[in-house]
C-alpha cells in the first residue's frame, strides 16, 4: 500500500532575513526547485521550503509544507521539519500562520502541536504506523 501523507503547511506571520533562514535550514536543504513561480528548497526529507517575497529587499515571508514521515515497523510518526520550523520562528520572534485554517499561533510546540494532532496529515500518518506495527506484530508472533 503506498502511503499518501499530505504535507502540513505553515508560514511565518513577520517577514525574516532570507540569509539567516537558508544558514538555518541549510542542513535540511537536498536541491533548490520552484513552486508556482515562487523560488524554493526540496528538504532531504521531503518537505519543501517556499520563499514569499516581502517587498522589502532581503526579507521573506518563509512558508513550509512539512513531511509527516510514518514509521511501521515502530509504531510512530516523524516531524522533523515542523519541530525545526517552530525553532526557526521562536529565534526569529515571528509567530506562524496555520494555512489549513488561516489560524495566527504563538512559535511553541504546545501551539502548533495541538492543531497538528487533530490534523489529516497526523491521523493519516498515525493510522500508516500503528496500522502496519499491528500486522507486522501479529506476523511475528
Amino acid at each position: 500500500m503506498q502511503e499518501n501523507i499530505p504535507k502540513y503547511r505553515l508560514c511565518t506571520v513577520s517577514s525574516v532575513n532570507m540569509a539567516e533562514a537558508l544558514d538555518y535550514f541549510g542542513d535540511l536543504i537536498k536541491e533548490k526547485t520552484s513552486y508556482k513561480d515562487k523560488k524554493a528548497y526540496l528538504c532531504i526529507e521531503g518537505s519543501l521550503l517556499i520563499l514569499h517575497c516581502s517587498g522589502i529587499k532581503n526579507l521573506i515571508f518563509l512558508e513550509i509544507h512539512c513531511s509527516v514521515i510514518a514509521k511501521p515497523g515502530e509504531g510512530k510518526i516523524s516531524w522533523v521539519a515542523i519541530a525545526k520550523f517552530i525553532k526557526f520562528c521562536t529565534m526569529q520572534k515571528t509567530n506562524i500562520k496555520i494555512l489549513r485554517n488561516n489560524s495566527i499561533v504563538p512559535a511553541s510546540c504546545g501551539a502548533i502541536m495541538s492543531d497538528f494532532f487533530s490534523s489529516l496529515p497526523y491521523k493519516k500518518a498515525m493510522h500508516y504506523a500503528c496500522y502496519r506495527y499491528r500486522i507486522s506484530k501479529v506476523k511475528h508472533e
